[in-house]
C-alpha cells in the first residue's frame, strides 16, 4: 500500500471514528464482554428477576414487534410509534423489539426515555440484543437498561392454550456453547409440554435474500445447521428476526422464518408490525409515515 493510500485510510478510519460510525477497535478486539460472559450476565439477572406468565384478553390476540431502530440522537419514529400503540386498544399490552436499537454509543439512555409513555401505559416490551447494541462497549449501557439477552416467558390465552416466547443472543453470529446448550434444553422441555406455539425472537436472521449486511455477525454454515435442524426437531413453530432491514418469510422444515423491515431512523418509510397468534401467525405491516401523514 503507497504512503497516500495509507494516509487517506487513515484519514478515513479517524472520521468514522470521531463520529462514532465505526467501531475500529472493536473490529480488531471485541470491546463488549464475549456472547459467554453476557450470557452468564443475562442467567444471574434472569434468576434474580422470573418473568410471570402473561394473561392474553382473547385466544387470537394481537402484540407490536419492531425491529432495528438505530437510534443515533433521539430516534423520530419511536413517539409516533408509541402513540399508535397506545391508541390501538385491541392488541396486548406487550411487545418485541428485534435488536440494534442504537446506532452508536451512548443512545441507550435515550431509546429508554423514548419508550417511557408506553411503560407509564402499563406495557412490557421484550428486547433482543443487536450487533450495534455492542459497538463501542455498548453492552454496559444495553445490560444497564434491558438487563438480560436470553430469556424466556408464556402467554396464556383464555381457551386456546398457551404460548411460549424464547430471545437468544445472536448479535455476534454465534451462541456460543453456554448459551446454545440453554436453548437446547429450553427447546426440549417446551417440546414434552403441550403449548399451542412455541415462538423464537432475535437478532440476526438466518436467511437473506440479499447482501445488505455483508457477513456482518452471520452465522457460521454449520452453526445455521444445528440451530435450523434442533428448531425443527423441537417444535418450533415461528421465528422472528431483524438486521436485514428487508421483510422476507421462509418456511423450512415445518417452522416460518420471518425478517422484518426497519423501524431505522434513517428510514423515509420506516414501519413496525401488529402481529397477530391465532392458530397461526399474521403480520400486517404499519407504515409510520403514512400514520403521520393521516393524523
Amino acid at each position: 500500500m503507497t504512503t497516500r493510500k495509507i494516509i487517506l485510510f487513515s484519514s478515513i478510519m479517524l472520521l468514522f471514528t470521531s463520529c462514532n460510525k465505526l467501531d475500529v477497535v472493536g473490529i480488531i478486539k471485541g470491546q463488549s464482554p464475549t456472547v459467554e460472559e453476557r450470557f452468564k450476565q443475562s442467567m444471574e439477572y434472569n434468576a434474580q428477576n422470573p418473568i410471570p406468565d402473561i394473561i392474553a384478553s382473547r385466544d387470537d390476540y394481537s402484540i407490536f414487534v419492531c425491529a432495528d431502530l438505530h437510534a443515533e440522537k433521539a430516534d423520530r419514529w419511536i413517539e409516533p410509534f408509541g402513540e399508535q400503540v397506545v391508541a390501538d386498544e385491541t392488541t396486548e399490552p406487550f411487545g418485541l423489539c428485534l435488536g440494534d436499537l442504537v446506532f452508536c454509543t451512548g443512545v441507550q439512555g435515550v431509546v429508554w426515555d423514548a419508550f417511557q409513555p408506553l411503560r407509564d401505559d402499563g406495557y412490557n416490551l421484550f428486547m433482543a440484543i443487536g450487533n450495534h447494541d455492542l459497538y463501542f462497549n455498548e453492552w454496559k449501557e444495553f445490560a444497564k437498561y434491558w438487563h438480560t439477552t436470553a430469556y424466556s416467558f408464556r402467554v396464556v390465552t383464555p381457551l386456546a392454550g398457551t404460548d411460549l416466547y424464547i430471545t437468544f443472543d445472536s448479535a455476534e453470529g454465534t451462541l456460543g456453547v453456554s448459551q446454545l446448550e440453554w436453548l437446547r434444553n429450553q427447546l426440549k422441555e417446551a417440546y414434552s409440554q403441550d403449548y399451542r406455539h412455541i415462538i423464537l425472537f432475535t437478532h440476526t436472521h438466518f436467511f437473506k435474500r440479499d447482501i445488505s449486511q455483508a457477513n456482518t455477525s452471520n452465522y457460521n454454515a454449520e452453526e445455521t445447521v444445528e440451530l435450523l435442524t434442533m428448531f425443527a426437531q423441537y417444535g418450533v413453530d415461528y421465528v422472528l428476526t431483524g438486521h436485514d432491514h428487508y421483510y422476507e418469510h421462509t418456511e423450512y422444515r415445518g417452522v416460518d422464518y420471518y425478517t422484518l423491515n426497519a423501524m431505522s431512523e434513517y428510514d423515509e418509510h420506516a414501519s413496525y408490525y401488529r402481529m397477530t397468534l391465532s392458530d397461526n401467525l399474521t403480520l400486517e405491516e404499519i407504515r409510520l409515515d403514512e400514520h403521520l401523514t393521516y393524523t
